[in-house]
This record gives structure tokens, C-alpha cells and sequence, in this order.
């Protein structure tokens, strides 16, 4: 009885090593979710011009590389910044160009702007990843 109590502390430290290199495998991989191809998206309303209620039209040229939902947040932005409501987004897995499309404002002033667009990946319960992505600049008119 006595030698398996002494191999005990043995076990539990191998135990314990097993757990910590799980977690940390899971606060590093996978490195990558997603790759935008171009940055910043292209616009594809004519001329770059979009009127005020219109939908401005982007293309996102991008690889995804697990197939997990995001959270995407965007905002108008030149001089001032006007935030959407955060959209849950999900593009399939793979290399893509899709067109997306965002309403422009009734509040927002005549101008050159352009989009930010953070999307956020929740990878595991430890990890995050956000990536930081904009488009051309494009002219709102009324």
C-alpha cells in the first residue's frame, strides 16, 4: 500500500504538467484564422459614391482558416467616427470574395470616408483574436 502512495506525487505532478501544457496550447494555437488577400477592401458602388441611406458595397478578398462565427464591428470614419451595433458574422472556411454590405447612416455628414472594421474570433475559452481591417476611402453625398 505504502508504494503507491509514494508513487502519488509523481502521478500528480505529471498530472499537472499535462494540464499546463494544455492550456497553454490553447492560449497559442491555432496562430491563424483568418488572412485578408487585400487590404484595405475594395468598394464596389459606382464611382465610390454612396448616398446617405444607400448601401455601401465592399469586397472582402480573404482566407479563413477554421470555421468558427466572429464578432464584427464597424465604424464609419474621416474626421469623426459613427459605430454600428456589432454583427455576428460567419463566412464559410477557405479562400473567398464576398460583397457585403453596411447602410450608410441618415446621421452621418456628406464627405470622404472610409470603414474600419475589427473582427473578433473567439478561438477557445482562452483566446481571442481580433483583426483590424478598413476599406478605400469612398464619398457619401446626399
Amino acid at each position: 500500500m505504502t508504494h503507491i502512495y509514494s508513487k502519488l506525487p509523481m502521478v500528480l505532478l505529471f498530472l499537472v504538467l499535462v494540464a499546463f501544457g494544455y492550456v497553454i496550447y490553447l492560449m497559442v494555437f491555432p496562430l491563424e484564422v483568418f488572412k485578408p488577400n487585400i487590404q484595405p477592401y475594395k468598394i464596389m458602388n459606382e464611382n465610390k459614391t454612396v448616398k446617405i441611406g444607400d448601401n455601401v458595397i465592399y469586397q472582402v478578398d480573404a482566407c479563413k482558416f477554421m470555421d468558427i462565427s466572429a464578432i464584427s464591428r464597424r465604424s464609419f470614419v474621416n474626421a469623426i467616427e459613427i459605430n454600428l451595433p456589432p454583427k455576428e458574422t460567419s463566412v464559410v472556411k477557405g479562400c473567398n470574395k464576398t460583397q457585403m454590405l453596411v447602410q450608410v447612416p441618415n446621421e452621418i455628414i456628406p464627405g470622404t470616408w472610409h470603414l474600419e472594421i475589427n473582427i473578433e474570433y473567439k478561438i477557445n475559452p482562452l483566446r481571442s483574436k481580433i483583426y483590424h481591417l478598413k476599406t478605400e476611402n469612398f464619398q457619401v453625398v446626399k
